[in-house]
């Protein structure tokens, strides 16, 4: 097969694009979704989302449920230990979290998750979407329970409306964590909950 002699940066990368790639399409369930804010009146819920190693834990105003359509093709899976995704979404913004962890065993013992290159592949999938026009992409450094994490901001048009995708990248523990979320343009309510949301975020080890 040839996977196996790409060297392991290249396996990494494409591992990656293969991941986010295949990830579940958001777009027609956006398109169908009549978002309307709600106000102010929102309950907060401290959810915990559990994947092979590690525990995110944070803040949502509204419940997630296992997304069983996130998966990666058999020849990729060989660098993937294991797979989880999650989705919620309510009247304001949709919600994807994706987890992916690594079998660290067969790589360079240095290797580490490239951020950087995970948001170049955010943007990547984005612009090879023929349905999206007006792309325009900004990409910010943050600091996520002490661990360095890297978000993007999309904007972009589609049938006539313009949206915002915020997709936040964190490395932890031989993992990555990934939370995409949607918002119409003009929502200024949905972009501060999502970024109560980034904000509530706490990264855990799994004993």
């Amino acid at each position: 097969m040839f996977f196996p002699f790409l060297r392991t940066k290249k396996v990494f990368l494409y591992v990656l694009v293969m991941v986010i790639l295949l990830a579940t399409c958001i777009f027609s369930s956006l398109l169908a979704l009549k978002m309307k804010n709600r106000g102010p009146d929102v309950t907060w819920t401290k959810t915990e989302l559990t994947a092979h190693n590690s525990t995110v834990t944070l803040q949502l105003p509204f419940p997630v449920a296992e997304d069983p359509g996130f998966n990666v093709e058999p020849e990729i899976r060989f660098y993937v230990r294991n797979t989880k995704a999650f989705f919620g979404a309510d009247n304001n913004f949709l919600l994807h979290v994706y987890s992916v962890t690594f079998r660290t065993e067969i790589l360079q013992s240095d290797w580490s998750p490239n951020i950087e290159n995970m948001a170049d592949i955010t943007i990547l999938s984005l612009e090879k979407n023929k349905l999206l026009s007006n792309l325009a992409h900004q990409k910010r450094y943050t600091t996520i329970d002490k661990i360095k994490a890297i978000e993007v901001a999309s904007r972009y048009r589609t049938r006539g409306e313009n949206y915002v995708q915020r997709v936040l990248h964190m490395p932890a523990h031989g993992s990555t964590w990934s939370l995409k979320t949607t918002m119409r343009e003009t929502d200024g309510f949905a972009y501060e909950m999502i970024t109560k949301v980034f904000r509530s975020i706490v990264l855990t080890a799994n004993k």
